[in-house]
């Protein structure tokens, strides 16, 4: 416990820290000064929520493919709230931990559900990193330098050799002695069932395509949205830089340093888009619009958690898995 409450301690000193300095940075009345389209910022938002759309649907052919019809309305409750628990925890951690806790609870393969969760996690996280290696590669590295380039380069390498590795079950067998570790050794089981989980649903050729296809659509609808609301605040950085830098925006945003991503993803957005003529107040006032877009959807989350919650209290004996206004969505994808 000590360890986890040091580590939370630390996370909120860098992101206090970074924004600090951030705000240091820039006069702060800059940061007020630019004018608003409420046009272009309402389709923005729009976009942002067929971003949380796909990136649900990504999920609900992985839990197909692992034999869980899940109503999608269900399972887009429970993003939702996975989006809520990312503004309180690292992005990630709070995302994926939300999702699996959540859907765990109404569904009894639990280790089928965590294994949709983790390869969710995985692909999003491949489409970024090959999403920003392509586009430097094509568009051009120059206006990140050859470091960004380099750790891309290794990202990229990484993942994909890990990938080989890890579903080879030939290799992984010379690693089974790591479960008769002390500690490790009383997971042995749930580690084996969780692998094998993992195994067969990647094996579906089918359904991972669909779900990568799925994945590359998310991404593309997020930079898009984030391009929109640059474009309400009066930017008019060149368009391809967007898709050059928001995939290396939130491939740092990834790293479990930060509340929400918060510091760490402000950080990022001032660096790369500077580099390419965007001024840093206005750099620093997009990243915190695209952080209230989030709060915004994690907000929506956590009230419908809250709603699902007293139902249960009411009527403890019927399945308020997801709120009634889902219901008539609950058979469409």
């Amino acid at each position: 416990m000590k360890k986890l409450r040091w580590g939370a301690i630390i996370r909120v000193i860098i992101s206090v820290g970074l924004m600090v300095f951030l705000l240091t940075q820039i006069h702060l009345e800059e940061l007020f000064q630019h004018n608003l389209d409420p046009g272009l910022f309402a389709i923005g938002i729009l976009i942002f929520w067929g971003y949380m759309l796909a990136w649900a649907l990504r999920w609900w052919l992985l839990l197909r493919g692992a034999g869980e019809n899940v109503p999608f309305g269900t399972l887009f409750r429970t993003h939702l709230l996975g989006v809520f628990l990312s503004l309180l925890l690292p992005d990630m951690v709070g995302m994926d931990v939300g999702r699996m806790q959540e859907m765990s609870r109404v569904r009894d393969n639990k280790v089928g559900v965590v294994s949709t969760v983790l390869l969710d996690r995985l692909l999003g996280l491949g489409t970024l990193i090959m999403t920003a290696l392509v586009s430097l590669l094509v568009l051009g590295y120059q206006y990140v330098g050859t470091t960004v380039l380099y750790l891309i380069i290794v990202l990229a390498v990484g993942l994909i050799v890990g990938w080989l590795v890890f579903f080879n079950k030939g290799l992984m067998k010379r690693f089974g002695w790591l479960l008769n570790l002390p500690f490790v050794n009383r997971f042995a089981s749930t580690i084996k069932s969780l692998y094998v989980a993992l195994h067969q649903l990647q094996a579906k050729r089918r359904v991972l395509v669909w779900a990568v296809l799925m994945s590359e659509v998310s991404t593309l609808l997020a930079v898009t949205a984030v391009l929109f609301l640059a474009r309400a605040l009066g930017d008019h950085t060149d368009t391809v830089f967007f898709y050059i830098m928001m995939p290396i925006v939130w491939v740092v945003v990834a790293l479990p340093i930060s509340i929400g991503g918060l510091g760490v993803r402000e950080a990022a957005y001032v660096t790369l888009f500077t580099q390419v003529g965007m001024d840093s107040s206005l750099a620093l006032a997009l990243s915190l619009m695209h952080y209230g877009m989030q709060v915004m959807v994690g907000v929506v989350g956590g009230l419908l958690w809250v709603y699902a919650s007293l139902q249960a209290l009411r009527h403890p004996h019927t399945d308020t898995s997801m709120p009634q206004d889902f219901a008539a969505g609950e058979n469409r994808p």
